[in-house]
């Protein structure tokens, strides 16, 4: 099994024709215009796509854990299984996380960890800052 793609955006919608638009594409940074007195946390929508290509030899995952962390504290934790199928080729995983509870600028970890049953089979993560802008004044 092969981690194709693991991608954050701020979201990610379906469409007609089992299509999917991932909207906000987020490199390594986020950066938020806020009032200097903003009370955290706030509410974000993030996305989390996630396609992997199972070949008929490899174990076939059974569920995945979704860890969001912000700096060192755990924030989130989305589980979920995986529908069995005969042949399962490619699996396409669109998460939407909405509202997302903010807790503050820092830096926050998406960790996807796929399993069959118990067996840790994949264990990825991306990471991203979020920083306040920085307004410029002539």
């Amino acid at each position: 099994m092969k981690l194709k793609d693991f991608v954050i955006a701020e979201d990610i919608r379906f469409e007609n024709g089992n299509k999917i638009s991932i909207m906000g594409v987020v490199d390594d940074e986020v950066t938020l215009t806020l009032p200097d007195d903003v009370e955290w946390p706030i509410p974000y929508r993030f996305g989390v796509f996630i396609r992997l290509n199972v070949e008929k030899t490899d174990l076939k995952p059974t569920k995945f854990t979704l860890t969001v962390v912000h700096d060192v504290n755990t924030i989130a934790k989305l589980d979920g299984s995986f529908e069995q199928k005969d042949t399962l080729g490619k699996i396409m995983l669109p998460l939407v996380i909405n509202p997302f509870p903010l807790p503050g600028y820092g830096t926050i970890r998406f960790i996807i960890d796929i399993y069959n049953n118990e067996n840790l089979l994949i264990s990825e993560s991306k990471e991203l800052k979020v920083y306040p802008t920085k307004l410029e004044h002539n």
